[in-house]
């Protein structure tokens, strides 16, 4: 049944074109609540297509997908949720991954240690510096991109803490990168 619930609401996008593209109030919840039967059900088809239509949609889809990850005990529904606040969310998304990452299960913190990366925003580099002392090598290797990616040059006492700590020759190799990166700008 839930199976043919998404593929209705999908089916029904794919004819209405871009209504999708003006996605408010009850629309947004509706496109989050098909997300997330779409990734229940293993439809990528289906969830990215929701994913489009929230990154669309922008800041107004930030609280609903802030309730919906509240709500939500699955763990590959919160990291994909966390993947998509990191496209639409501000402020309140940015306290929510640095929350995450600080005290979550270890999914989650893989996720939003990338997620914080992708949002681009500086605040978040302290936070960052910290999970490159994280327990799981994925958190630090993510974080490590992440402040690669930030471009804040702050970063490079922590990559060089955390080059000499690496363990392994994989988290080794993101760390070098990014820290050379950062050191070329």
């Amino acid at each position: 049944m839930k199976k043919i619930l998404v593929m209705s609401v999908a089916l029904a996008m794919l004819i209405s074109g871009t209504k999708g593209y003006t996605a408010e109030g009850d629309e947004i919840k509706k496109n989050i609540a098909t997300m997330i039967s779409a990734i229940e059900d293993g439809n990528d088809q289906i969830r990215d297509r929701m994913f489009i239509q929230l990154r669309i949609a922008g800041r107004a889809a930030e609280g609903p997908l802030i309730d919906a990850y509240e709500k939500s005990r699955d763990p590959e529904v919160q990291s994909y949720l966390l993947k998509t606040l990191s496209w639409v969310g501000g402020d309140i998304t940015r306290e929510k991954l640095i929350s995450v990452l600080k005290n979550g299960v270890v999914e989650l913190r893989r996720r939003a240690a990338s997620a914080l990366g992708t949002m681009a925003d500086k605040k978040a580099v302290p936070a960052l510096m910290k999970a490159l002392e994280d327990s799981d090598e994925m958190v630090r290797i993510n974080a490590a991109v992440s402040l690669g990616l930030l471009e804040d040059k702050r970063a490079i006492p922590a990559l060089d803490k955390a080059l000499k700590n690496s363990k392994g020759e994989k988290e080794k190799f993101f760390i070098e990168d990014n820290l050379e990166s950062l050191r070329k700008r």
